[in-house]
């Protein structure tokens, strides 16, 4: 199996997006982190490309799938890795 791209678009003041901050550094799988500052608004592209409603965390996939949520981004990246649970 070929190692997933992973980029996690987070706020560093979210506790949501610290959940899958939390379950990529536990994982140690690479990724890429880009920063939506939540106390302006979003950017047209984030809300057109990647996540409508403007919440983070969002985890784009092999450049292509779009995981929401911060429970079900922690799950995924969990099944990823099931050696480190």
């Amino acid at each position: 199996m070929s190692l997933q791209k992973l980029v996690l678009y987070n706020y560093k003041f979210c506790p949501f997006a610290a959940r899958a901050v939390l379950a990529l550094a536990e994982t140690k799988h690479p990724y890429e982190s880009v920063e939506i500052d939540l106390s302006v608004p979003r950017p047209d592209w984030y809300l057109k490309d990647i996540n409508p409603y403007g919440q983070v965390p969002a985890l784009k996939v092999n450049d292509k799938d779009i995981v929401l949520e911060s429970l079900f981004v922690a799950e995924y990246i969990a099944d990823l890795h099931p050696e480190s649970g």
